[in-house]
């Protein structure tokens, strides 16, 4: 065990060897996921979740186990395996598409797409056009019916590459917050249970004039 004084915080426990890792990982009856796994700890009312989401992570079994079932087939090691010689074939693909240009937006051309092209790959969809049918299959689902002016915070995660664009097909107007692709998160931690996040969130809305 190691403690982390945490100057600007009541501090933390953190484990660290393998074994105790590993127990740690299958003893949710005693290291429980719920509400959050984030080192602050929700402050009172304010909950752990956002009404009745939540995500995988925040979740422990019989639940947590429910989901996993979901997916899981697609993660296992032969599945893994087998997958490895396509998925360095679809990273070629990506970058043999902008090395002759000689720049890009490395966002936009390359880090963006590789997740489409294995969510398209996994669905069985058209890698030409894998993100393009990703946004409007999400946009199909939603058409406002009046004008509304949105915050997109995505938290500098990966949300940053479809949210705003899914957006404004739907008819938002959106004001961008934190859209720009970064795996160091120099703000805060790009997740909605998050209190800085959210606070951040409502600084931007009041603002803005807008309404909660």
């Amino acid at each position: 065990m190691f403690r982390n004084p945490e100057p600007d915080g009541p501090g933390f426990w953190a484990v660290t060897r393998y074994d105790d890792v590993f127990a740690v990982d299958h003893d949710f009856q005693h290291f429980s996921s719920e509400p959050t796994i984030m080192i602050k700890d929700p402050g009172i009312g304010e909950g752990g979740t956002l009404g009745e989401a939540k995500m995988m992570l925040m979740m422990d079994p019989p639940h947590h186990t429910a989901f996993r079932k979901l997916i899981r087939g697609e993660f296992t090691k032969p599945a893994a395996a087998g997958k490895g010689s396509r998925l360095q074939e679809l990273a070629r693909q990506i970058v043999n598409a902008v090395i002759e240009k000689g720049e890009c937006d490395f966002v936009a051309e390359v880090a963006g797409e590789m997740p489409s092209y294995v969510i398209a790959e996994l669905m069985g969809m058209p890698l030409d056009d894998g993100r393009e049918r990703f946004l409007a299959d999400i946009v199909a689902r939603c058409q406002l019916t009046r004008p509304i002016k949105v915050i997109c915070a995505c938290g500098n995660g990966t949300a940053g590459a479809f949210a705003p664009e899914a957006l404004r097909r739907m008819g938002a107007e959106v004001i961008e917050m934190d859209c720009e692709l970064d795996w160091t998160f120099p703000r805060y931690n790009p997740n909605p249970e998050d209190h800085e996040m959210l606070k951040s969130m409502g600084e931007a809305v009041r603002a803005h004039g807008m309404k909660f």
